[in-house]
């Protein structure tokens, strides 16, 4: 806790390792795996946002972080079945939705 706490007033690098430290504490904690996941290379995002699913399979924020880190990434099928599956869980969150359509749409 005191990792992430720290890494919300930190910046850069700094910012970074301290949530990574806070991950380590802590491999349930899917906020900061959302977290990581913005400020790393989507690659690595990717992976730990997966991780993370052994612990939260139907966690909508992994899910849908997952389904940005693909889009980012340009793996178009991947980003959609994420991102879909987030909406499947969680299908009455309009800004989840609105992001979901708005990702796919620059995708396209």
């Amino acid at each position: 806790m005191a990792y992430r706490e720290a890494a919300a007033s930190a910046a850069g690098n700094e910012q970074t390792a301290l949530l990574e430290r806070a991950l380590a504490a802590n491999p349930y904690w899917s906020r900061i795996r959302v977290e990581l996941s913005q400020l790393v290379p989507p690659l690595t995002g990717a992976r730990q946002l997966e991780a993370g699913l052994r612990y939260e399979p139907q966690s909508v924020p992994l899910l849908s972080a997952l389904g940005l880190c693909h889009a980012r990434l340009g793996n178009v099928k991947q980003a959609a079945a994420y991102l879909r599956l987030a909406l499947q869980y969680d299908h009455y969150d309009r800004d989840n939705q609105t992001g979901a359509i708005m990702t796919m749409a620059r995708l396209a």
